[in-house]
Formats: structure tokens, C-alpha cells, sequence
């Protein structure tokens, strides 16, 4: 191990964690949101015990399959980076192509989170 790697902080050890767990933040608080608007305004119209349930497994339904196909899309395109920050960290050489397309992947790290948080809830919007 190198001096350099002995003296990173956890968070710089461990930045790609930190860069995959930042939007589960946002997810939590949006889904707290939702779950509150839903038994403030959506439970009280649902008079029929069947439209409750309906509603419920839909709700359900849509979440697994949405957010898990939008989270195997976010962990594949920071996972890419994982490499070549491996490579460069133990001082071994990076293509061109490589570094390349890590740096871009990197400088749009925020308009990625921004896409598949605005097409959860495109989606999400179509299903209501």
C-alpha cells in the first residue's frame, strides 16, 4: 500500500459508496412524502375495503419493478467508474478511451441522478 492510499480519509476511500447512497437519500424523503400524502388524501377516498387493497398491490407492484430497473441502471453506471479509479489509485496506466469516458461518466453524475429522478416520477405520474 502506497503512503498516499494510507492517508485517504473513509470518505475518500470509500467515495463511490458515498456517490451510490447520496439519491437513496432523496428516494427516502420522497417516498416518506408519498406515503403521507397517500394516507392523508388517497386512503380516505378508497371507501371499498377491494379498491384499498388494489391500490395498495399497485403501489407496490410499481415500486419494485420501477425503482429496482432505476437503481440496476444507477449501480451500472457508477460501477463503471470503479475500475478505472482502481487503476489509477494503484498507479497503473489508463487507455485514453477509459479515462475518457470515466471523466465524462463523472462531470454527469448529476444529470444522471436528475434523469432517473425525473423518470420515476413521469412514471410515476402516468400510473395515478
Amino acid at each position: 500500500m502506497t503512503t498516499i492510499q494510507s492517508k485517504l480519509t473513509f470518505l475518500q476511500k470509500h467515495n463511490l459508496a458515498v456517490v451510490i447512497l447520496a439519491p437513496l437519500l432523496a428516494i427516502f424523503f420522497g417516498t416518506v412524502l408519498n406515503i403521507w400524502y397517500n394516507q392523508t388524501n388517497i386512503y380516505g377516498r378508497l371507501a371499498e375495503q377491494e379498491l384499498l387493497g388494489r391500490f395498495f398491490w399497485t403501489v407496490l407492484l410499481y415500486n419494485s419493478i420501477v425503482y429496482t430497473a432505476l437503481l440496476a441502471i444507477w449501480l451500472k453506471w457508477i460501477v463503471g467508474l470503479k475500475q478505472v479509479r482502481d487503476r489509477l489509485r494503484s498507479g497503473q496506466t489508463v487507455s485514453e478511451d477509459q479515462l475518457r469516458t470515466a471523466r465524462a461518466r463523472t462531470i454527469n453524475i448529476p444529470w444522471m441522478i436528475g434523469l432517473l429522478n425525473a423518470r420515476s416520477e413521469s412514471l410515476n405520474d402516468w400510473v395515478r
